[in-house]
């Protein structure tokens, strides 16, 4: 599941949809996909978790000269990897 192709695919979608055009600042798109995702917000741990995520994926996309898909920016390889992390979260999962 983690690395399928319909999760890697529904991630980059969700990545697109929380980096709209009214969300500006990378906390509002953190913020913007746990909603999409988990329908609700995150606490402060988990959006500073976010943020610190995306930035030493921006870090490790950069120094690793990593091969990214056609068109797709550093930024949004970093937002897609987290909302892949966040589609196959137990929460995401799992009903409690």
């Amino acid at each position: 599941l983690m690395n399928g192709d319909f999760v890697l695919t529904q991630a980059a979608d969700l990545a697109a949809l929380a980096s709209g055009k009214t969300e500006s600042t990378l906390e509002q798109k953190v913020c913007k996909a746990w909603r999409l995702a988990l329908c609700r917000l995150p606490s402060d741990a988990e959006r500073e978790l976010g943020i610190s995520f995306i930035n030493k994926q921006l870090e490790i996309i950069k120094t690793e000269d990593m091969k990214l898909p056609e068109s797709v920016t550093p930024g949004q390889q970093a937002m897609t990897n987290l909302c892949q992390a966040l589609l196959t979260a137990n929460e995401f999962l799992y009903v409690d």
